[in-house]
């Protein structure tokens, strides 16, 4: 019954039990699935046209577990996919919410695996024509974060904390990162375009089409670049630390690409 005295047995059956929107007012109403701690070796499909939390009590594995790090064969992922027609003329942006109750840093080898939500597949946002929003608290992905589908009726918002992502971050088109804190990417990262990004690294590049200011001060701080930045004109908005990092490790700009130096601001 998804009681705590008689929960479902996998996540799948709990998203299950909710099922896609019909109306309007589907649309409007969070459903959250509070996942007790372990090894799920599960994909999973999040229901059409909903705002969705999945939230772990401490440690959620997605997969079998069974491998080096946590790692499982085969990798288990996340499907979260949208349509217009999902939202019943409600103009609410479909959402997925991942996180855990009290999450670690996921950037450290050893506190990935200690407090965070494993995800040993990937995430995959698909469909046309609708916007998403897909936040990540806690949050270790294996394998890539990819948009699939055609182009989008406005932004997908795209926010991570203290998370950790091992493939490669691919979210075109039209995906802005609205704001990355404490968050490592190990691939390279591309992006329509950022706003915040706050002590964090970014070990193989990133790829943008533009700056926006949806979430103010816009710009990158305190975080470590390493490789080639590609941009069109004042795209790289740097402070001086950040700056510094990546001149450091021998950074370059491509694309036309330029920087903007910003003052040093305390970390948010």
């Amino acid at each position: 019954t998804g009681s705590a005295m008689n929960p479902y047995l996998t996540i799948q059956a709990a998203l299950n039990a909710f099922g896609n929107s019909t109306t309007a007012a589907d649309v409007k109403k969070p459903q959250t699935v509070i996942i007790d701690s372990g090894a799920y070796d599960e994909s999973l499909t999040i229901p059409l046209g909903r705002i969705v939390n999945l939230i772990g009590t401490s440690t959620v594995i997605l997969g079998g577990g069974g491998g080096a790090n946590w790692t499982s064969l085969p990798p288990r992922s996340v499907t979260f996919s949208a349509s217009n027609a999902d939202v019943f003329g409600s103009d609410i942006k479909p959402a997925l919410n991942i996180s855990i109750m009290s999450w670690a840093d996921a950037t450290s080898t050893f506190m990935a695996e200690a407090g965070c939500f494993f995800v040993s597949g990937g995430i995959i946002l698909a469909g046309t024509g609708l916007s998403h929003s897909l936040n990540l608290y806690g949050v270790k992905v294996a394998g890539t974060v990819t948009k699939t589908g055609g182009g989008s009726a406005g932004l997908t918002n795209f926010q991570c904390y203290d998370s950790l992502f091992i493939g490669a971050v691919t979210m075109l088109p039209a995906t802005i990162l609205e704001r990355a804190s404490d968050s490592e990417f190990d691939a390279l990262a591309t992006f329509d375009g950022y706003t915040e990004i706050w002590d964090s690294e970014f070990k193989a590049g990133m790829t943008v089409s533009t700056v926006y200011n949806t979430l103010p001060p816009s710009g990158i701080f305190q975080t470590t670049i390493t490789g080639t930045f590609t941009g069109p004109v004042n795209s790289f908005r740097v402070d001086e630390t950040s700056d510094y990092y990546f001149t450091q490790s021998g950074g370059t700009l491509a694309g036309g690409a330029t920087k903007v130096m910003l003052a040093n601001m305390a970390s948010a």
